[in-house]
């Protein structure tokens, strides 16, 4: 017999795991940007709340929710910066962020207009090739 996560307004049926009888709890999962397509049918906007197995991991909600671990950069749990592995509560919040772009360079995600990070054994140099923080070279 399958379990059911269970939203706001839908529920996921998920295959059940041979193990002891745990007594159910209910979480809210919170998925942005690009993972939102993963939340039940029915869910709130990018939020839903789910009924899993007490001692449930972050991990197993979103391998039950079918999100790849490569795209769920970023949990959280209660506001707080956690592993996958971390088990949870009665009433926890799961936050999950999927990886984000950017950095420097010329590479994709740059932002526009970006200067790259000067190189190794080179000083940077400020708009128009001063010196930073202003001023001009001493003289030769």
């Amino acid at each position: 017999m399958g379990k059911v996560l269970r939203g706001r307004q839908g529920a996921l049926k998920v295959e059940s795991r041979k193990s002891k009888v745990r007594n159910n709890m209910d979480i809210e999962v919170r998925l942005f940007a690009t993972l939102a397509k993963y939340l039940p049918p029915g869910s709130d906007g990018r939020q839903a709340w789910l009924t899993v197995a007490e001692g449930t991991t972050a991990g197993e909600v979103l391998d039950r929710l079918g999100i790849p671990r490569q795209g769920a950069k970023l949990i959280f749990i209660d506001s707080v910066h956690r592993k996958s592995d971390t088990a949870l509560r009665s009433g926890n919040v799961l936050s999950v962020f999927p990886p984000i772009a950017g950095g420097q360079g010329d590479g994709p995600g740059t932002a526009p207009g970006a200067r790259p990070a000067a190189q190794e054994g080179q000083a940077a140099k400020a708009p128009g090739g001063g010196i930073p923080g202003g001023g001009s070279p001493p003289p030769s």
